[in-house]
């Protein structure tokens, strides 16, 4: 699905374009250039205001939804010279291995065969599924969508009910039984891989652009989901209102991702307020029935009128600003925010309050695997709780954003508990969390990030790569020199991510 037509290019790109002819014309130092460069810039002034877009993507994706290949900008975390020479960068992401003298790369290497086949049969990581519904005929060919009235209607069910109507059910976002089409990210879902992405509201926009779905077969559904929450009402938007969910559909994808997925939007920052009023509206209702009555009846107002519901999302925005505020604070401060080996480690001061997701990502991006967030319980010293989690998108299967695996929990907890001066240690809530700690630990941070990223063995660093090597038939293999490469782990570059 390769076509739409975007907004007038406008005077201001059209004086961008010019300039553009004339940087290229000066660059190069030829005169032959200098008519040509002449009339287009002409041209790009005089239909400057008139001019579009033709924007085609490759597959079936829609203009608004874009391959993620890098992170977004985000102030230079410093570089990792702490004591012993113990602390590197990012070897994935700056090219340089860590040193030799790095302890869990001395204790990886010295992984014998036993503690490989206990890793193997204990810490199996959980596999996503993903796209694997009945084959879809979206109808041919693929084409700028015209919208013609839905006549689909919706319905909310509890987790344990099933649809039993008549007519077909599309399931937005939850898995309902019984549903005929499932447009839904849930891991185990049934959604046709021609039409699956990373959010159930890029789904349901990919679905609605097919040919198919204005059939009187689909036209005619029933959307269902068992549960509330941003992603599930974008999606149930989209499909209920093609033509209103086309329009803002980068607005309604970002805001998904926000809800879903802790992200910083990337195509329209609004939505960081469309989330909070969609919560906010939603938390008049008592049954996730009335949550999504009271919100699909005020959608099209708020889309419309977003900057006019400051008493929705006023106080949200508050906290993400003194996020921000925050962060920045510990960026000035050295070595209170950085990545290692996968893993994005930020240690609060007391009294700081938790930095939302959405500010994390747009510092971090999708560089890390996990996060481990630590709070300090007094000044001056080495005294902290943790957190360990995953990236905000972990807990689904993916195609675009790097899928991730879930490590074996209860084997982080055992050697945590007796890694830290006997404080105890406990699985922490939320789909992304991993183990928190229950009382305060009284040692260095680093020694803590080096027992995760020594007992993590789903973490793709040098001691994992090594480990993976050691099973290779080439006992002289380096795996330094095959981070970037997929020679001899037998990886594609695109797994590898960097």
């Amino acid at each position: 699905g390769q076509a739409f037509i975007g907004k007038p290019l406008g005077m201001e790109r059209a004086a961008d374009t010019m300039e553009g002819l004339l940087s290229v014309h000066r660059r190069r130092s030829s005169r032959k250039l200098a008519p040509l460069a002449t009339v287009l810039a002409v041209i790009a002034l005089t239909l400057g205001s008139t001019l579009t877009i033709c924007h085609r993507k490759i597959g079936l994706g829609i203009s608004s939804i874009t391959v993620i290949t890098s992170s977004p900008s985000r102030a230079a975390l410093p570089r990792l010279t702490v004591k012993n020479h113990r602390r590197c960068q990012n070897p994935r992401r700056y090219g340089a291995p860590p040193p030799t003298t790095r302890k869990h790369t001395a204790m990886a290497a010295s992984d014998g065969a036993q503690e490989n086949a206990q890793e193997k049969a204990a810490a199996a990581p959980v596999k996503l599924e993903t796209g694997k519904g009945p084959a879809f005929d979206p109808g041919t060919p693929w084409q700028i969508p015209s919208f013609q009235a839905s006549k689909r209607t919706f319905q909310c069910f509890g987790y344990d009910e099933a649809y039993t109507g008549k007519a077909p059910a599309i399931s937005c976002d939850g898995l309902v039984q019984g549903a005929s089409l499932h447009l839904s990210h849930w891991n185990n879902n049934k959604t046709p891989d021609q039409l699956y992405s990373d959010l159930s509201t890029e789904i349901a926009l990919r679905f609605i652009k097919t040919p198919a779905s204005r059939q009187d077969k689909w036209n005619t559904a029933v959307v269902v989901n068992n549960h509330f929450d941003t992603d599930g009402v974008c999606s149930a938007y989209a499909t209920l209102k093609p033509d209103l969910g086309w329009k803002h559909r980068r607005i309604l994808v970002d805001a998904a991702a926000v809800g879903d997925f802790d992200e910083w939007p990337r195509m329209n920052e609004d939505a960081l307020k469309l989330h909070a009023s969609i919560e906010a509206i939603g938390a008049a209702g008592e049954s996730d029935a009335d949550k999504y009555r009271l919100v699909l009846e005020r959608m099209d107002n708020l889309l419309e009128n977003l900057n006019c519901y400051e008493d929705l999302w006023g106080p949200y925005m508050k906290e993400i600003e003194q996020g921000q505020k925050n962060l920045e604070v510990l960026l000035s401060e050295p070595y209170r925010v950085y990545e290692d080996n996968g893993i994005a480690v930020v240690l609060m001061t007391q009294g700081m309050d938790d930095i939302p997701g959405p500010v994390l990502h747009k510092q971090f991006g999708f560089s890390n695997d996990r996060f481990l967030l630590a709070k300090q319980q007094e000044a001056d010293t080495d005294k902290y709780t943790y957190k360990y989690v995953m990236n905000g998108h972990g807990w689904a299967p993916t195609k675009q954003r790097p899928n991730l695996k879930k490590p074996y929990v209860e084997r982080l907890i055992s050697k945590l508990d007796k890694s830290t001066g006997g404080v105890k240690w406990a699985k922490a809530p939320g789909l992304t969390g991993l183990v928190e700690s229950k009382g305060v630990v009284d040692m260095d941070h680093e020694d803590v990030v080096d027992i995760f990223a020594t007992t993590d063995n789903t973490l793709r660093t040098l001691a994992v790569l090594k480990r993976e090597l050691a099973s290779t038939d080439d006992p002289t293999a380096k795996a330094a020199d095959d981070i970037f490469s997929s020679d001899k782990l037998g990886r594609s570059k695109k797994q590898l991510r960097y």
